[in-house]
């Protein structure tokens, strides 16, 4: 008999009441509130920073296939790749340099830009035979 009253005692205690799954759920609720912004302020700077490493790479990219070429021309090009924006300038500063003759020293400056903001600018010197 004394077994039984234990039993029955330990079969009220196996489960939990309504009211401390409800504290729990409003625990849980309160801590995943206060997390939230956090976490959407997190995830903003991650897509910033990752739409900053693509700008870089493309700059670089751009800067890369024009010192491939055996002559780039002087001026501004500009084109858009995805999201991302970009624009070349291409600029003779042998006169200012004093390079020697049958030599032209190119600037060549790419700028990428998203949503009106600049995210990355490379700037590169290269020496091509003048013509």
């Amino acid at each position: 008999m004394h077994r039984n009253k234990l039993n029955a005692g330990d079969a009220r205690r196996r489960g939990y009441t309504l009211l401390e799954v409800l504290v729990a759920l409003i625990a849980t609720s309160l801590f995943l509130t206060t997390m939230l912004p956090a976490t959407l302020a997190s995830l903003k700077r991650l897509e910033f920073s990752s739409k900053k490493d693509r700008a870089l790479w493309l700059a670089i990219a751009r800067i890369e296939a024009l010192s491939a070429r055996p002559d780039v021309p002087i001026g501004t090009t500009s084109g858009k790749t995805g999201d991302l924006s970009w624009e070349v300038i291409v600029a003779d500063v042998a006169k200012v340099t004093g390079a020697p003759v049958g030599v032209s020293l190119r600037e060549l400056k790419v700028s990428v830009t998203a949503d009106q903001d600049t995210l990355a600018v490379v700037t590169a010197q290269r020496i091509y035979p003048a013509r």
